[in-house]
């Protein structure tokens, strides 16, 4: 077998992409940022201190009415059972 024919039969193989959930790993990070002068919240993992950070800014700056949330989450690929790639059962 060729190493173009090898590629090609991984490139064909079934993966599969689910949440990184590995101890550690923080199921979301989140931030508001200020479209108006681009401050940001900070992180944050729990989700509840960004909106109230955009409700305190736009209290403080109250031109600045528009914001985005940024949310970060973390995956992984992994080959499915008819992956060769795949892990045999223990």
């Amino acid at each position: 077998m060729t190493a173009k024919a090898l590629a090609r039969t991984f490139a064909l193989a079934v993966w599969r992409l689910v949440q990184h959930d590995e101890e550690g790993v923080p199921a979301a990070i989140f931030e508001m940022e200020c479209m108006t002068c681009h401050e940001r919240s900070g992180p944050d993992e729990t989700g509840k201190r960004p909106p109230i950070w955009a409700l305190e800014h736009a209290g403080m700056a109250p031109g600045h009415r528009v914001f985005k949330l940024h949310t970060e989450t973390y995956w992984r690929a992994e080959p499915s059972a008819s992956n060769p790639l795949a892990e045999a059962p223990a």
